[in-house]
């Protein structure tokens, strides 16, 4: 299997992500999305062991970008070529504050010195706060995400009202009231961010976290009856 991976031309992938757009595609495209998908596991493991190394923390490897998620993000963003697709494999660390965020950052960039960073705690990105690093790893470009607790409570937060109402939640459509509520507590991260809040006072928000949940699960259960 590695051999066939290895084989892919950067236009046969691209001539892939086509026919995925347009939605057409066959048995021998499902297999062949399969093989690249795949190819990302080995080099998001390897990214895992520096951040783990780095940090000395728990690091998650993420799940491959699903099939579904691949060609929701290709028709999302029109041109975009599959072959450039940056995240169908990564990992995921949270740390406690900005400022550990920042050197973790700084010396995963020494580590990989062709890494493109995206500041989305500079510039969020529909209410979610984060740092992510693109790097390629054994020919494989994969998305380091550094998140601090409060950027990674939202994220749960936006997760769950996705599956809810909708993945297009999280690029800013769907219901206003589910929107209004998610920016609201991204903004109210941020302060909590800032301001460096102690583990008992995160535990609380943790509970409010928690009811913010419950209130869209009812809000959900709410427009089915």
């Amino acid at each position: 299997m590695e051999n066939e991976i290895a084989s892919f031309s950067n236009s046969q992938i691209d001539r892939l992500g086509e026919r995925l757009k347009l939605g057409g595609t066959s048995d021998e495209d499902v297999e062949m999305l399969s093989s690249y998908r795949n190819s990302f596991a080995a080099a998001a493991n390897s990214g895992a062991q520096v951040m783990r190394e780095l940090s000395g923390l728990e690091v998650t490897v993420r799940s491959l970008k699903t099939t579904l998620s691949i060609v929701a993000k290709l028709r999302r963003e029109g041109v975009r070529q599959l072959s450039a697709m940056q995240d169908i494999g990564g990992c995921r660390v949270t740390v406690d504050t900005l400022i550990v965020q920042n050197e973790l950052i700084e010396k995963l960039m020494i580590a990989f010195p062709d890494a493109k960073l995206y500041d989305r705690v500079k510039k969020p990105s529909h209410g979610y706060r984060a740092k992510h690093l693109v790097v390629k790893v054994d020919g494989r470009r994969i998305e380091i995400q550094v998140r601090t607790r409060f950027q990674n409570l939202w994220a749960l937060l936006s997760e769950c009202a996705a599956d809810l109402f909708g993945q297009e939640i999280k690029y800013g459509k769907g219901p206003s009231n589910v929107l209004s509520i998610l920016s609201a507590m991204s903004k109210r991260y941020e302060i909590f961010d800032e301001s460096e809040v102690p583990d008992e006072v995160l535990n609380q928000f943790e509970l409010m976290h928690e009811e913010v949940r419950k209130t869209l699960l009812k809000m959900k259960n709410d427009l089915l009856h």
